[in-house]
């Protein structure tokens, strides 16, 4: 049934007997003329009719750069490590024996429905929740250190704006927070104002914004202090077109700026023009 051979298996996969999961890691050697067909065959056949978090590794492809995975270098630079990682809420697992490594300047996407475990990791990889077990070593620091979070930009699910407060002022306050002072904070708000198309909305409230344009905003203030890893949580729920649109054209040009990036999804469209790994 696999269109291009080699498919991988299910990363999270929720087959054990009271739901645990487990978590395997092999590879799909497949050409960039493959992506649609597997694309559809592991939203058709896998992630909605299983309920799993899948990662399948993409290699071989033209115009892709080599990632960390299986069969890559010992030596290979790695920015963001997962080691048997996982997760509980009380008895109910969550994830199990995550394993991933990516390295910088690439972008992983987490692919799965609701409920998959996309948000838990997520949580997980920027030191909110703490794992149940394993460990996240993240530039070989753990996640709640505060030299890693300097070096990690956060965009959740549920947006973290100040409604009373302007574009330009929301991201000032983030800066702020990463200790951007002076010309630089300034260069660096009317920057992430251009990124998210807002500068003529700059002065603007919040409150006053589209959902779309708030999640552009919510994306600007993940970015502001140049990280070099950004998290997206499903950063295009409940945006329309447009900002959709503008949305992956700024992802497109922050990797070009070499920020590596992991991005949970469940539209594997997004995932087939944002990520090099899925």
């Amino acid at each position: 049934g696999d269109p291009c051979g080699g498919l991988s298996r299910p990363y999270g996969e929720r087959d054990q007997p009271g739901g645990q999961a487990t978590a395997h890691q092999d590879q799909i050697d497949v050409g960039t003329r493959c992506h649609e067909k597997v694309s559809k065959f592991l939203l058709d056949n896998l992630c909605l009719s299983t309920g799993r978090l899948y990662i399948v590794e993409v290699s071989g492809s033209p115009g892709l750069s080599p990632t960390v995975g299986p069969g890559a270098r010992a030596d290979a630079p790695v920015l963001l490590r997962c080691e048997g990682v996982g997760y509980r809420y009380g008895g109910q697992v969550a994830l199990a024996e995550v394993e991933l490594a990516l390295a910088p300047g690439h972008s992983l996407g987490l692919l799965g429905p609701n409920g998959a475990g996309k948000s838990t990791l997520m949580r997980c990889l920027a030191g909110v929740a703490r794992p149940s077990q394993g460990r996240i070593p993240t530039g070989g620091r753990d996640p709640t250190d505060p030299a890693t979070r300097a070096r990690v930009g956060v965009a959740p699910q549920d947006l973290a704006l100040y409604d009373g407060l302007t574009a330009a002022e929301n991201l000032a306050f983030v800066g702020r927070l990463y200790d951007l002072r002076g010309p630089r904070l300034r260069d660096r708000v009317e920057a992430m104002l251009e990124l998210a198309g807002l500068r003529a909305r700059a002065r603007d409230r919040v409150g006053t914004f589209s959902g779309g344009m708030k999640r552009r905003l919510g994306l600007a203030c993940a970015a502001i202090h140049q990280p070099e890893l950004l998290l997206l949580d499903e950063p295009t729920v409940g945006v329309d077109p447009q900002s959709r649109e503008h949305l992956l054209t700024a992802l497109g040009a922050l990797r070009t700026g070499g920020v590596a990036i992991v991005y949970s999804t469940h539209l594997m469209d997004e995932v087939a023009r944002v990520c090099d790994r899925v």
